[in-house]
């Protein structure tokens, strides 16, 4: 399990990153662009990912644990909605509280796909690698 919790969380910013690229302005990404963006992603997102897993992957991780229905599904699940969550409140602490609520219905779907898809990674991938097999509903 310390393996999971170490790795895992490092799945985010590399998403982030991938994403960015993929998805991003469209603009022809120069050497300099690359090394800026890889830099911003990997010093604010990871800890922000590490501290995401701390405060709500564990305890959730734990809950599941202690009433049996740890699955790869459950904490996929659980990390989608962490996810939407950590990324809505780490906006949210940039720009402000009312933050969220300003933005138009295809911003606020953006940010919160954004959000699932980072946060079912990292769960994802810590059901990978911690060797959660079970994919159903209840382990007991």
């Amino acid at each position: 399990m310390t393996k999971a919790f170490t790795l895992s969380p490092l799945i985010a910013p590399a998403l982030y990153l991938s994403g960015a690229l993929l998805f991003g302005s469209g603009t022809d990404w120069g050497a300099n662009d690359l090394f800026s963006l890889f830099m911003v992603v990997f010093f604010i997102a990871t800890p922000v990912s590490y501290l995401a897993t701390v405060v709500f992957g564990l305890p959730y991780f734990r809950l599941l644990s202690r009433f049996g229905y740890l699955s790869g599904l459950s904490l996929t699940a659980g990390g989608v909605l962490f996810g939407v969550l950590s990324f809505l409140i780490f906006w949210s602490s940039l720009w402000g509280l009312g933050f969220v609520f300003s933005l138009s219905g295809s911003e606020l779907v953006r940010l919160v796909s954004i959000g699932a898809i980072l946060g079912g990674g990292v769960a994802f991938c810590f059901a990978y690698i911690s060797g959660i097999t079970s994919w159903s509903r209840r382990t007991r």
